[in-house]
């Protein structure tokens, strides 16, 4: 059978951060057990992945804080095995850590982008960062979300996530604008291969539904068939649509990155799975 393509493909790393952001669409503060997910487990998700994608234009390490990852730059080098079956490598930051010397090293003249997310005062090491980033003469782009001018106007307003009991032409309406289910993009967490985040974040009590994902690290299942799931990704409405508000261009907008207070953090519930 032959490997499929994506525009995209991204691998969460970890479920901890520098920031507690309210609205993260990872929902990293919700997160029962906050860690950094194995190196071992990570390693062979890449591998997997690129035995079932021939070709991605990017494969993007996610978190939580991609930095804060304590063997980030192994990572980068497991992915770089596979540079011939993607155009960049987008190392994602919030611009509030510096790589170490040893990523730094890893990541000189290969196709590797940081992409660092500008949150004002938040992110009090991005100019740092940018200046190590030219330095080395490693790629960057950075994106403001602060101001009156955020990327693509601040972040998408996913709501509550709480069951929407669409019917199934609402259900398909909101599916038929999603970005991710459009473009099928694979977004890989703790093993799992899903069509988004939002059905990678979603509460304890909201089960993953047979084939709307593909278990990467199950080595009972051959990778012909875990093929066959993934080709499917895109094709239809998943169950966690019921629980979006959408994912489109003109989605409802919210600032980004606003801070749970001292107070939030004392009352929320986690209730997100790892």
């Amino acid at each position: 059978m032959d490997k499929l393509t994506a525009t995209m493909g991204v691998l969460m790393i970890n479920t901890i951060c520098t920031l507690k952001c309210k609205k993260c669409i990872t929902q990293t503060p919700y997160h029962k057990n906050e860690q950094n997910y194995p190196f071992e487990n990570l390693s062979k998700e890449i591998k997997t992945f690129f035995d079932i994608y021939h070709f991605v234009d990017h494969f993007d390490f996610e978190g939580g804080e991609t930095l804060l990852h304590p063997q980030l730059s192994n990572l980068i080098e497991e992915a770089l095995k596979y540079k011939d079956s993607f155009k960049t490598l987008n190392i994602l930051t919030n611009g509030t850590m510096l790589p170490n010397e040893k990523t730094i090293e890893i990541c000189k003249n290969q196709p590797i982008l940081f992409i660092i997310d500008d949150y004002g005062v938040l992110s009090h090491k991005k100019e740092a960062l940018m200046a190590l980033l030219k330095e080395h003469d490693i790629s960057f782009r950075v994106d403001n979300y602060h101001g009156d001018a955020q990327y693509y106007g601040g972040w998408i307003d996913f709501g509550d996530f709480s069951n929407k009991n669409y019917t199934k032409e609402q259900l398909q309406v909101v599916f038929n604008k999603c970005r991710s289910g459009n473009c099928g993009a694979p977004y890989i967490k703790n093993g799992k291969m899903l069509l988004c985040p939002v059905q990678a974040s979603l509460k304890e009590a909201i089960p993953l539904q047979k084939n709307e994902y593909v278990d990467l690290c199950n080595d009972k299942i051959s990778i012909e068939e875990k093929i066959q799931i993934a080709e499917k990704f895109g094709e239809a409405p998943i169950y966690a649509c019921n629980y979006c508000l959408g994912f489109d261009v003109n989605s409802e907008r919210i600032p980004a990155a606003i801070q749970l207070t001292a107070e939030d953090l004392k009352n929320i519930n986690k209730d997100v799975i790892n």
